[in-house]
């Protein structure tokens, strides 16, 4: 699809959506989105419990 053919206010929101989302690699070669709320939270997992 090109550009020209999304609206200029769709464009926008789609690049500002993409440039929040942090993309991380883990020891398996999976990639995952991160998007920071986890550290938010807390930075020690000890304290986290379900």
């Amino acid at each position: 699809m090109a550009a020209q053919n999304i609206p200029l206010d769709v464009q926008q929101i789609l690049m500002i959506a993409l440039s929040k989302v942090n993309l991380k690699q883990n020891e398996e070669a999976l990639w995952y989105v991160e998007s920071g709320a986890a550290a938010h939270v807390t930075d020690d997992a000890g304290k986290l419990s379900n």
